[in-house]
């Protein structure tokens, strides 16, 4: 049977110890609350403490949360909530500050209705109202000092003065702020929470930035979205000391940003190199644009900074497609030495020359030896050649995702069967329902339709390989039997 739901004066409640939807049966009370109604819904508030709204425009009256708010004495709807999750599409509908809870720990307010106020952003005679969201932030942290967790998303939970007490949140452990630039007092509050180990945040041109050191003390994760030049000030003016997880996503206008990567970046090496171990680039927003062809540069020489961090484990690059950029054997073979202890490399290459070699995997095969996912934009196998087994790296490489695109030129005869050969001697642990090995076309080569006959014929090595191993077993018990 499903849990019992009781109608409360125009309300269903579902009744849930745990998790609770509110779902709108009707926009205003009728009449009067029956004392019973009330008990009723006394019983089922006192044991809701997960709470998600989706909350639309003109659905709820305001009047009916200011009349359950008179008969609770001014206090929260649900006193003993822990989580609350809301999502609205209007910034003018009127959310009451009364669903917050002094127990609060969980808070999750996602404004899908900012474009609405954004469309006059050209008028200077526009002035839009404070969103009722405003108030409900306002509230949250003045009131839940216990908040643990806090991710906001949206332009209208300002106006900045809001967000402030949030520095007096001594338990906060992540915080993640989208559509909204925190400025330097915000940073500076953030930096005084010794609990903070998880940020995101966002960096416009228009905020102004940290001009003084800041510190956070346990901070090990942090996601930074904004341009390269403002982010490259941010991290300079940011130390942590336990800071092992950054992630950049960086929002360029087309035809800019490339020369100031290594900047960026030396930043990043300056601040972190003894602590980083996960990093991630990639580009979004307006950095896939320009259309016009800039002169070549190898990838290496663009995040050079990051060589000089040899204690990185997982490194993902994604740059964006207005950039020209080549990526050969001997840039392969200085990160394999840069990174050695390297779990995770991926390199998603969109628009770029790349001259990679089947050498390109030996070099990762011999440098990384504790790799185990690889992503490589393209193989040119035109000069592919079998290596001797004694120049193969050894067999026990742990490598289990492979994702690459390889292709034969036409001066090269097809020959998957060696390809396929080399990197089953090579990597023998990969994993076939991850990995993503294709074959694909190149300027002026031979076409071919795109095929998958390398992964087949790796299926037919593994498992030729797992045959020949039971046969093994079988004969050494049989021999163990026979001198008994």
């Amino acid at each position: 049977m499903g849990r019992p739901r009781e109608k409360v004066s125009g309300y269903v409640l579902s009744g849930q110890s745990r998790r609770t939807r509110l779902i709108p049966d009707s926009q205003k009370f009728t009449g009067a609350i029956a004392e019973a109604d009330w008990g009723r819904y006394q019983t089922y508030a006192q044991r809701v403490r997960v709470l998600s709204l989706e909350w639309t425009p003109r659905k709820i009256d305001p009047s009916v949360f200011a009349e359950i708010s008179r008969m609770s004495n001014g206090g929260p709807l649900f006193p003993g909530l822990t989580q609350l999750d809301i999502r609205t599409y209007d910034p003018f509908e009127h959310i009451p500050s009364c669903l917050i809870s002094p127990t609060l720990r969980k808070l999750f307010v996602t404004d899908l209705g900012s474009v609405l106020l954004d469309s006059d952003d050209d008028d200077p005679d526009f002035h839009p109202p404070e969103s009722p969201l405003a108030d409900l932030v306002r509230v949250a942290f003045v009131t839940a000092r216990v908040l643990e967790e806090v991710t906001l998303t949206g332009s209208n939970v300002g106006p900045m003065e809001n967000l402030l007490p949030m520095a007096e949140c001594n338990y906060l452990r992540r915080v993640s702020v989208v559509d909204l630039a925190p400025d330097s007092r915000l940073l500076e509050g953030w930096s005084r929470i010794e609990s903070l180990g998880d940020l995101m945040l966002e960096v416009h041109p228009d905020t102004p930035l940290v001009t003084q050191p800041l510190e956070f003390a346990r901070l090990h994760c942090l996601t930074v979205r904004g341009n390269l030049k403002h982010l490259g000030e941010l991290l300079a003016q940011v130390s942590a000391p336990c800071l092992n997880y950054l992630r950049m996503e960086v929002q360029q206008l087309p035809g800019h940003g490339r020369e100031e990567l290594p900047e960026c970046l030396a930043a990043v090496s300056a601040q972190y190199s003894s602590t980083l171990r996960h990093f991630h680039l990639t580009f979004s927003g307006h950095g896939f644009g320009g259309g016009e062809r800039w002169p070549e540069r190898p990838l290496v020489h663009l995040i050079r900074p990051l060589l000089d961090m040899p204690l990185l484990q997982t490194v993902s690059i994604t740059p964006p497609r207005g950039w020209s950029i080549t990526l050969s054997d001997k840039g392969i073979h200085d990160i394999a030495v840069a990174w050695p202890r390297l779990v995770t490399l991926q390199i998603y290459l969109l628009n770029a020359d790349s001259t990679a070699t089947w050498e390109s995997l030996v070099e990762i095969a011999r440098g990384c030896m504790g790799l185990r996912t690889l992503a490589l934009p393209h193989l040119d196998l035109r000069t592919f050649v079998l290596p001797i087994a004694d120049k193969q790296p050894t067999p026990s490489h742990p490598l289990e995702v492979l994702t690459l695109d390889y292709s034969f030129g036409h001066s090269q005869v097809d020959d998957s069967y060696k390809f396929a050969h080399f990197l089953d001697r090579t990597f023998p642990n990969l994993d076939l329902e991850t990995s993503v090995i294709r074959r694909v076309d190149i300027p002026g080569g031979q076409r071919h339709p795109p095929g998958h006959e390398v992964m087949e014929l790796l299926r037919n090595f593994q498992q030729a390989r797992e045959r020949q191993m039971s046969t093994s077993v079988k004969l050494v018990m049989v021999r163990m039997d026979q001198a008994r």
